[in-house]
């Protein structure tokens, strides 16, 4: 009798065991999942953050050219033609 009993205390023993590592396991899955996921998303913030800088830099810097540009024709349309007569003759 005494050995059935020690049995199902070792039988109950392993398997409490077995039910922690198990949740234990559960446990450490969802936190790397967790995790990774964090990691995953501030990374793919930065990137965005960063193309949009980009992004930013070029719309200004076209901007600038066609401001200058539109400045450049102004002066051209608006210069005097005497200048040029003056150079031909």
């Amino acid at each position: 009798m005494t050995f059935i009993v020690i049995e199902g205390q070792n039988a109950r023993q392993i398997y409490e065991k077995m039910r922690r590592q198990a949740a234990a396991l559960r446990i450490q899955a969802y936190y790397r999942m967790f995790h990774a996921r964090k990691v995953y998303r501030a990374v793919s913030f930065a990137s965005i953050d960063i193309q949009a800088g980009i992004r930013g830099m070029a719309a200004r810097k076209e901007l600038l050219f066609r401001r200058q540009t539109r400045a450049a024709i102004v002066i051209q349309v608006n210069k005097p033609l005497s200048g040029l007569l003056n150079c031909v003759l």
